[in-house]
């Protein structure tokens, strides 16, 4: 088993999410990375619709994650 399907997945919000994915980033503008990259991701946007993603929200399911993770690989 890699480790990325041993991580276990506990709700997160969204600018612990978006810091996983843009380390390098202050929090402020990994979340504004992060929802740009799926505004302008039809198939990732789709994907995340079907597990319950709404633009504005907050905190991320570990369905969400899922995606994002299977998705962009953080």
């Amino acid at each position: 088993m890699s480790d990325k399907e041993k991580t276990k997945f506990v709700t997160l919000s969204r600018r612990e999410v978006a810091s996983k994915i843009f380390p390098d980033y202050d929090s402020r503008k990994a979340v504004s990375a992060l929802t740009r990259w799926i505004q302008q991701d039809p198939i990732l946007l789709s994907r995340l619709l079907k597990r319950g993603y709404r633009p504005r929200m907050r905190v991320f399911s570990p369905n969400i994650q899922r995606v994002l993770q299977k998705y962009i690989g953080y």
